[in-house]
């Protein structure tokens, strides 16, 4: 399976972002690997399958235009790792 590392920046307030975010993370099969209710930044592990389907395309690492919608929870949205297992 091919996972794509992804870290965005949430907006005020953090906890509420942040409690959206792990929503959404349950919703779509991805784990959250760095955040919290005190940080403005969350790291995500994303299955590529999904990610197209959101963002629109194949991942490449660089920043991306925040989908409509999640601009209410997330400031920027940027991919770091694409990882194969």
């Amino acid at each position: 399976m091919i996972k794509v590392i992804i870290e965005m920046e949430i907006t005020s307030p953090l906890k509420k972002s942040f409690e959206t975010i792990v929503e959404f993370c349950s919703l779509w099969d991805a784990v959250v690997l760095i955040g919290g209710t005190h940080k403005n930044f969350v790291k995500i592990s994303f299955p590529l399958k999904y990610f197209k389907k959101i963002i629109g395309s194949n991942p490449k690492i660089g920043q991306y235009k925040v989908p409509r919608g999640m601009d209410k929870f997330v400031r920027s949205l940027e991919v770091k790792k694409i990882i194969a297992k």
